[in-house]
This record gives C-alpha cells, sequence and structure tokens, in this order.
C-alpha cells in the first residue's frame, strides 16, 4: 500500500481528488505521505476516512499541512486519533487558511 500511496501523491500532478477511504493505510505509511504532500501543489481534496492513522499519522499529517497550501478538503474520521492526536491539530490547522472542510470522528 506504501508505493501506491506515494505514487499517487507524489507523481501524480494532475490528480485533484484522492479517496483511501477504507484502506487500513495505517501511521507508518503516513510519514511517506505527509512528505509528498509538502511538495504536491495539485491536490485539493484527501479522503483518509477509516484507515487508522492514529496520533502518529495525525501529527505528521498536521505538520506536512502547514507547509501545503492547496489542500482544501481533507477527511480524518475514523482513523483512532485521541486526545493526543488532537493536541496538534490548533498549531497546524490554524494556521491552514486554504483548508476549508476537514472531517472528524473519532
Amino acid at each position: 500500500m506504501s508505493s501506491v500511496v506515494t505514487l499517487c501523491v507524489c507523481v501524480c500532478v494532475c490528480v485533484w481528488q484522492l479517496d483511501f477511504g477504507n484502506n487500513m493505510i495505517g501511521g507508518e505509511c503516513m510519514t511517506e505521505m505527509a512528505a509528498c504532500l509538502k511538495k504536491n501543489k495539485t491536490l485539493t481534496s484527501l479522503n483518509l476516512y477509516m484507515n487508522d492513522i492514529g496520533d502518529v499519522g495525525m501529527e505528521q499529517l498536521a505538520e506536512a499541512l502547514a507547509e501545503n497550501d492547496t489542500l482544501e478538503t481533507l477527511d480524518v474520521g475514523g482513523n483512532n486519533i485521541r486526545a493526543m492526536g488532537m493536541m496538534v491539530r490548533p498549531t497546524s490547522f490554524h494556521t491552514r487558511l486554504h483548508l476549508i472542510t476537514w472531517g472528524l470522528s473519532c
């Protein structure tokens, strides 16, 4: 799964929406995805619903989004993100003026 995520987020420069919902990506794969999201300039919508990214994956995602100004919609619901993972949200996501919609359900 890791190579598919990397291919889709890093290489596909003409893709605006990606739906990885219910794919059990896991937190370990978020390292590669986060690195790609920092560089990606076309993706506007990303669905990571039900992928078990957890607190560590959320932290990596938040760091990446602090450098990404194109993503407008993000769904991270159903990912076992607990209090620790939500603590990174205010510092990283409040600086994200372009993030218009984001879904979260624990």
